[in-house]
């Protein structure tokens, strides 16, 4: 995290052990439909939107609910005409 001298924060994302998923099959079984019904996608999973785009089209192609939520709003406003 970043700091300014008047006390603004600018945080950096770290993707963590999801750079290792590079695509949707390499998701656990029980992770996709029809074991699960609901794929929620945090705001963050955009910095790698194809990964993103296929898991929500496998899901959404399956039957199950999809959500996102859009904490990174820049990432969101970025993305959005892609993902709908």
């Amino acid at each position: 995290m970043q700091v300014t001298p008047d006390g603004q924060r600018t945080m950096r994302t770290a993707l963590g052990a999801s750079t290792e998923l590079t695509h949707v099959s390499a998701l656990p079984a029980d992770w996709l439909p029809p074991r699960c019904a609901w794929l929620h996608c945090e705001g963050y999973c955009l910095y790698r939107p194809g990964f993103a785009r296929a898991a929500m089209r496998a899901a959404k192609a399956a039957g199950a609910t999809v959500s996102r939520a859009c904490a990174a709003t820049s990432l969101c406003g970025i993305h959005h005409t892609r993902l709908v």
